[in-house]
């Protein structure tokens, strides 16, 4: 070793740059450096792998969880109907908002669930999917029995 050498890096490198490595490929193990990292999530992977994972590891589409907290404030605002101590004090009616979160939460999921049987979302949004259908088709129940509680008390008049 000569005087102007230096000294011989004990690092890990990427394989494709050979670059000081800044994370390991999470499936197949290999040194990454910054350009070869692929976020799947907050999983990095390789191009390869990560192509091969594609969006399946994904995170949860935020419109999933949005009509997901949509539909949640439609069966709280049914809970505050029949429980006097709740407050019920909404800015918009409540038939409405069952309403919409009943058929946002029954469209929207459906979407995401074939999204993910065709690979193209992450699977662990399933459960979060499927619960938030269910849940929708009983703010939809109530929102027709408004209905015709409503239609009721105007041929009651």
């Amino acid at each position: 070793m000569t005087a102007h050498e230096p000294p011989a890096s004990t690092s890990p490198r990427c394989p494709t740059h050979q670059r000081v490595a800044v994370a390991t490929c999470t499936r197949c193990g290999t040194f990454l450096c910054g350009e070869c990292t692929e976020l799947l999530g907050e999983v990095a992977y390789c191009a390869s792998c990560a192509a091969l994972l594609g969006p399946q590891h994904g995170p949860i589409p935020l419109r999933l969880l949005g009509v997901s907290g949509l539909v949640l404030l439609g069966m709280l605002s049914t809970l505050a109907a029949f429980f006097p101590f709740l407050p019920a004090s909404f800015a918009i009616p409540r038939w409405v908002l069952l309403g919409v979160s009943g058929a946002l939460g029954l469209w929207v999921p459906t979407q995401e669930l074939r999204r993910i049987d065709r690979g193209q979302g992450p699977r662990r949004a399933r459960p979060i999917a499927r619960c938030t259908r269910w849940l929708a088709a009983v703010n939809l129940f109530f929102f027709l029995l408004s209905l015709a509680w409503g239609a009721w008390l105007i041929r009651a008049m």
